[in-house]
């Protein structure tokens, strides 16, 4: 699959390289090339907040965080974002001692938030962990091609 989406890659590429040369610099000029990266920015700027808003939330509980993992040991403080899911109520930060989202198991989190908002190095600790199961197809397969989109319309 990597393979085939390598030459897709070089393929999407050439061709808008092509259509860049042939048509956007000799038809508008340095407007043209301008109004194309004022476009990226917009199109990623859309796509990074709207799309975690399509996926549903995910209980907190279900992630199962443990030291064992094929890069370092993921700590037990991970932030997860929540982006989208209900806020939490006013009673559960008002508890005495420190917060530990472990004792309230209806806390959620937002699987492509996850994707898109935290570091790439934490987001792949999380897609190799052996025991981490944090995300779905669907949250991974609109990840990828959408990533696979903008990294190549912005090469």
């Amino acid at each position: 699959v990597a393979g085939l989406l390598g030459a897709l890659f070089v393929r999407m590429n050439i061709k808008l390289n092509l259509w860049r040369r042939n048509w956007l610099t000799p038809k508008t000029g340095r407007l043209g090339g301008f109004a194309e990266v004022m476009l990226i920015v917009l199109v990623s700027a859309v796509c990074n907040f709207w799309l975690p808003a399509i996926m549903s939330c995910q209980p907190k509980a279900i992630v199962q965080l443990v030291n064992e993992t094929i890069c370092d040991p993921v700590s037990t403080d991970v932030t997860l974002f929540g982006y989208f899911c209900p806020p939490i109520s006013a009673e559960l930060l008002n508890t005495t001692g420190p917060f530990d989202p472990a004792d309230f198991p209806s806390l959620q989190y937002n699987e492509l938030a996850n994707l898109f908002f935290v570091p790439q190095d934490n987001a792949l600790k999380f897609l190799f962990s052996r025991d981490l199961n944090m995300f779905g197809f669907p949250s991974l397969v609109i990840f990828l091609v959408v990533y696979f989109l903008l990294v190549t319309w912005t090469a």
